[in-house]
């Protein structure tokens, strides 16, 4: 039997690096989630104190 050759861990870093565009993307992503949360909240905020002025 032949003998498996165990991947380095370097080998698996390579693969997992990215680009600077790819990291870019990335966060363009995540900041868009972040703005839509904060819209979520501050809308929800707006609702909650209308609702309190109507009881």
């Amino acid at each position: 039997m032949a003998k498996r050759k165990k991947k380095s861990k370097q080998e698996d870093i390579e693969l997992a690096e990215l680009t600077a565009d790819e990291l870019a993307i990335i966060a363009a992503g995540l900041s868009l989630i972040s703005n839509i949360f904060t819209i979520w909240s501050l809308v929800k905020v707006r609702e909650t104190a209308e609702s309190e002025e109507n009881k």
